[in-house]
């Protein structure tokens, strides 16, 4: 396990608010101290795949998760814009309206 980053304000910057093309990432994150998946990635947000129920993630309420980025994790906070049920795992999609900067730098890498 990588260590953790820390969310200090001052590794955060203001993503912007305009259209942006998702890319299919298989990340791993964790979400309420339990594994799972993130499908895609894009300057906005994230789509995340989780066994957790869904009645866990309520819409327009705040999320609180670690995404492991090279190796390290990065915790992230974002608004749960809407939730998909299936047997047996749930899809969020999360807007991130401000992310620590090492997410910024990985959006840079792979947008490049």
């Amino acid at each position: 396990m990588g260590k953790e980053a820390s969310f200090d304000a001052m590794d955060h910057v203001d993503i912007e608010k305009r259209e942006t093309e998702r890319l299919e990432k298989q990340l791993t994150a964790r979400v309420q101290n339990r594994e799972c998946a993130v499908l895609n990635v894009s300057q906005k947000g994230v789509l995340l795949e989780t066994e957790i129920p869904m009645y866990f993630f309520p819409i327009a309420e705040s999320i609180n998760f670690e995404l492991e980025i090279n190796g390290n994790w990065v915790m992230l906070t974002g608004i749960v814009k809407w939730v998909i049920t299936h047997q047996s795992h749930s899809r969020i999609g999360v807007f991130i309206k401000r992310a620590p900067i090492q997410y910024v730098e990985y959006l840079k890498e792979i947008y490049s």
